[in-house]
């Protein structure tokens, strides 16, 4: 989910048109993907979805350091922005979310981000789809990057979001739907292995279908 605020910033930076190439420092994050290497070239658009559909971590940290530089410096962007925000309760320590003292969010905050993040039609786009084929510019090799979602076809009116899983953190996920012309986001945080965080979402959207319309 700390993938939704690197995906803001890259909207913002005005260089999702753009093409990136993948460092040493990027192709050597952890858990990242096992399929970007040093040298590699993207389109930056491709790397977003690379970022929100799979989730890979270096996808992350290369679409970092094409807007901030070094990701050091991004991740500065990143706690500039939640402070503008108004995410008094949230911290950012990386790009992609793996474990880090003093790394954190709260749900609602979480849920503001997503709010907002919901508000870029690229972003939209993406959420909205289930997989996509990217094409590496230096080996001209293509590659098919899924969505985790495993939500699609299991709520109505789901519009995309995005999960996140961690040791810490647990299985989270966060996603926007629409109901008689409004757009409601949930967040679950913690959730348990398996099926659980979507079991823990229909709960939410049931919510969502049952009493938004009469008690908001």
């Amino acid at each position: 989910t700390t993938k939704l605020m690197t995906a803001v910033l890259l909207m913002e930076s005005g260089k999702l048109d753009t093409k990136t190439t993948i460092s040493k420092h990027a192709a050597a994050t952890p858990w990242g993907s096992g399929r970007l290497s040093k040298g590699d070239r993207f389109k930056t658009h491709d790397l977003l979805y690379a970022m929100l559909l799979p989730s890979y971590n270096d996808a992350a940290t290369a679409v970092a350091e094409k807007v901030g530089g070094t990701e050091k410096k991004f991740v500065a962007m990143m706690n500039a922005k939640a402070a503008e925000m108004g995410l008094t309760k949230t911290h950012f320590c990386n790009p992609h979310g793996l474990d880090a003292d003093g790394h954190y969010t709260t749900a609602t905050e979480l849920a503001m981000l997503t709010a907002y993040a919901y508000t870029f039609p690229e972003i939209r786009d993406c959420w909205a789809t289930r997989y996509k084929t990217i094409k590496n510019l230096k080996t001209k090799k293509k590659l098919t990057v899924w969505s985790t979602n495993s939500i699609f076809g299991y709520v109505s009116n789901f519009l995309g979001g995005k999960t996140g899983t961690e040791t810490n953190a647990g299985c989270c996920f966060t996603g926007a739907y629409e109901y008689n012309g409004s757009v409601y986001i949930t967040v679950v945080l913690g959730s348990g292995g398996g099926f659980s965080r979507w079991t823990d979402t229909k709960k939410l959207h049931n919510y969502i279908t049952k009493y938004a319309a009469t008690q908001y």
